[in-house]
């Protein structure tokens, strides 16, 4: 079932050191830009096959995030002075392994699982179409 969300009001997330972000819902429009920033105009995975070259989930945080981050608490410059949440800052503050995987997993997650929610029905366990607890015994 695809679950629709028609509250566009942005919602505040809890990542990790005291660092909040303010995001704006990640949209198909969101995911296309990423995309092509990932992995160039035609949307296909075009990398070189070596696997340094692989795109990661770090890559599609730092590409997402300048996209849906409006605004955050809790981060600052080495003298503790705020700074804005920028493309530079906000890769920056994805360095951070916690940071990145409480965005990773509140943020990027569940816009890819909507992503791929959209993309149909996924095949019956058992390899019928039939309900569960429907299928009368022969």
């Amino acid at each position: 079932m695809l679950r629709l969300n028609l509250n566009p009001d942005p919602i505040w997330h809890d990542l990790a050191r005291g660092v909040r972000v303010l995001c704006c819902p990640v949209t198909s429009s969101h995911m296309e830009k990423v995309r092509e920033d990932l992995f160039g105009k035609t949307g296909g995975a075009e990398t070189a096959g070596d696997e340094t070259d692989a795109i990661t989930f770090v890559d599609w945080c730092k590409a997402l995030a300048p996209r849906v981050v409006l605004d955050w608490e809790g981060v600052g410059d080495e003298s503790g002075d705020p700074v804005p949440p920028d493309a530079e800052w906000l890769s920056a503050m994805l360095d951070d392994d916690q940071c990145f995987v409480a965005f990773r997993d509140r943020v990027l997650m569940p816009a890819l699982l909507a992503d791929a929610e959209g993309n149909g029905s996924t095949g019956a366990p058992n390899g019928t179409s039939e309900a569960p607890g429907t299928a009368k015994a022969a």
